[in-house]
């Protein structure tokens, strides 16, 4: 084997481990982001599926935007704080009238009554 040929299976086995590592990295990538549950990237005022598209469409690129950027470490500490997804369904908050019949409106915050009171008209549209 000439010094030639050396360095270039030398080149070809680390473009190798290059390419299937960054292949291995981006599978790793958009498994990640999908398992990701989609509370955890709201409470953090980001998109599941824009994450989805930047990991799938930049590829090796999105992949490592994603390992080793805050977006990750963000909403991975949502969901650990609040591992249970708030419910799908049922009003937006805002203020709707008292469930016991008093005339004053109730805030709803989007899963249970609050305390928050206010005398009023009866109103869903959310704001005071």
């Amino acid at each position: 084997m000439r010094v030639g040929e050396g360095t270039a299976v030398a080149i070809f086995v680390v473009w190798s481990v290059v390419l299937f590592g960054g292949l291995a990295l981006w599978i790793w990538a958009i498994i990640d982001v999908a398992r990701t549950p989609e509370h955890a990237f709201r409470l953090t005022g980001r998109d599941k599926t824009n994450w989805v598209l930047v990991v799938a469409l930049a590829q090796m690129i999105g992949a490592l935007i994603w390992r080793f950027g805050a977006a990750r470490r963000e909403v991975q500490a949502a969901a650990a704080a609040n591992p249970y997804a708030p419910p799908a369904f049922g009003p937006p908050a805002g203020w709707y009238p008292d469930p016991s019949g008093s005339p004053s409106l109730v805030w709803w915050d989007g899963r249970q009554w609050t305390g928050h009171r206010q005398d009023g008209a009866a109103s869903s549209s959310g704001r005071p």
